[in-house]
């Protein structure tokens, strides 16, 4: 009776422990099933939010306008997230009624819609403020809601947007082709400075001594100028460098006419002080008459001209007022000098006999 009543304890034993377990199993299978829905469910409400624009690389004072759209397979009732950028380099300046901006940052507070749909789109509209490149980003906190109550809050994918602000230079050289900047930029570069040292050798040979004084002023003339065009951060492309090298001819014509009038007042018969002063005199009008002309010209290309055009107006027009500068006051700057310092005694040093 004892052995039979030991065997029956154990059997229950055994039955409970078998019991327990299966309820376990039971428990955890339930558990597993309930959590593989709930992550369908979740896996199925979700969004994309997608940052761009029609332009990413843009100039100092250009308008740029960045649409971000937030969609889904469901529909949306509402959204609300944060986005950063640099503002030193853009400047927000508005974005509708639910896009407010703040310093370097700003929030798309869309939570109050009256309806809802599949696919929301905000318009947000920058101005560049300066060189440099600035990444607009979602932020944290951000949330977009389905429409169905069951599902609540979507999970959300999204991207950044990467838009870079050129200087003017940068934005010209960017629209030549890369074999002008490879190969024919640097030819250019070379037979502009062999036409400049023709030139001079030209007026040193023809002027003598008022050649080499209108050599030291052109020489003041091209570093003038490149001067100016590193400040104002000018293009220096084929068009510019063509631009360069006519106003180099512009200047070595204004010296020209001053020595050609210089040695009429000599074959006339006057002394070489009273004939560079009347020489300067009466090319004067010559010279600004020639040189505002062609800054109306360059006036016009650069109102009505693009890209390239552009460039070549604003390198002519920068070439012909430094060399007015190098015509009119620093060669004749240096021929009273040279006059002065009794260099220029001679006719013969201005290729000019008496009659």
């Amino acid at each position: 009776m004892w052995t039979d009543s030991r065997k029956t304890k154990r059997q229950k034993t055994v039955i409970r422990k078998r019991t327990s377990r299966g309820f376990l199993f039971f428990l955890l299978f339930c558990t597993i099933l309930l959590n593989g829905l709930s992550g369908k469910n979740a896996q199925a409400a979700s969004a994309s939010i997608t940052i761009d624009t029609s332009k990413k690389q843009v100039v100092k004072g250009d308008t740029v306008y960045v649409v971000i759209t937030v969609s889904s397979s469901e529909s949306i009732k509402s959204f609300n997230g944060y986005f950063s950028y640099d503002n030193r380099y853009l400047q927000f300046v508005n974005g509708g009624s639910v896009v407010h901006g703040n310093d370097d940052k700003f929030l798309v507070d869309d939570i109050n819609r009256t309806g809802s749909a599949t696919k929301l789109k905000y318009s947000i509209k920058f101005k560049a403020r300066k060189k440099g490149s600035t990444t607009i980003a979602l932020q944290k906190p951000y949330k977009v809601c389905a429409d169905d109550s069951s599902s609540g809050e979507m999970s959300v994918s999204y991207n950044a947007l990467n838009i870079a602000v050129l200087s003017k230079k940068e934005a010209i050289a960017s629209s030549q082709p890369q074999q002008s900047n490879t190969e024919a930029l640097p030819n250019a570069i070379k037979a502009g400075f062999i036409g400049i040292g023709i030139i001079f050798i030209f007026m040193i040979l023809y002027y003598r001594v008022p050649g080499f004084i209108a050599c030291i002023a052109l020489t003041l003339y091209v570093c003038l100028t490149l001067l100016v065009f590193v400040e104002a951060d000018v293009a220096l492309t084929l068009p510019g460098i063509a631009a360069f090298l006519l106003t180099v001819g512009m200047a070595v014509d204004a010296n020209v006419l001053i020595f050609e009038r210089v040695r009429e007042e000599l074959r006339n018969g006057m002394s070489v002080k009273t004939a560079v002063d009347k020489g300067f005199d009466n090319a004067l009008s010559s010279i600004i008459d020639s040189n505002v002309t062609t800054i109306i010209a360059a006036l016009v290309l650069y109102f009505m001209g693009t890209g390239s055009v552009k460039g070549f107006a604003v390198t002519l027009m920068i070439g012909i007022v430094v060399s007015m500068f190098t015509a009119i006051i620093v060669t004749k700057s240096l021929m009273k000098l040279a006059v002065n310092m009794g260099l220029l005694k001679s006719n013969w040093l201005f290729r000019v006999k008496r009659g």
